[in-house]
């Protein structure tokens, strides 16, 4: 897909834009509340905001996993007793 996004690009045909909904009437909501008792936040958003908030955190936790992963993976090379392999 990005070698297509690449070639279009340097032949000039640019890329194919989609179709925008009309976003004129609509404003985002995001609203926040911190219970500072149970030491939560409490969201309130309209479902676009809600959709980009969903991938972004769950891109991000697939990150961590990966990482952990890695590091994981990494201490198992590393000798019996080490302090590395220990740490890890």
């Amino acid at each position: 897909m990005l070698a297509g996004l690449r070639e279009r690009t340097r032949e000039g045909r640019g890329t194919a834009e989609t179709a925008r909904p009309d976003t004129v009437d609509q404003q985002p909501l995001a609203l926040a509340r911190r219970d500072q008792d149970s030491r939560t936040v409490a969201l309130v958003l309209d479902a676009a905001t809600a959709d980009i908030a969903m991938f972004a955190i769950t891109a991000h936790a697939d990150e961590r996993e990966a990482h952990v992963r890695e590091v994981e993976r990494f201490g198992r090379t590393l000798p019996e007793d080490s302090y590395g392999r220990c740490n890890r």
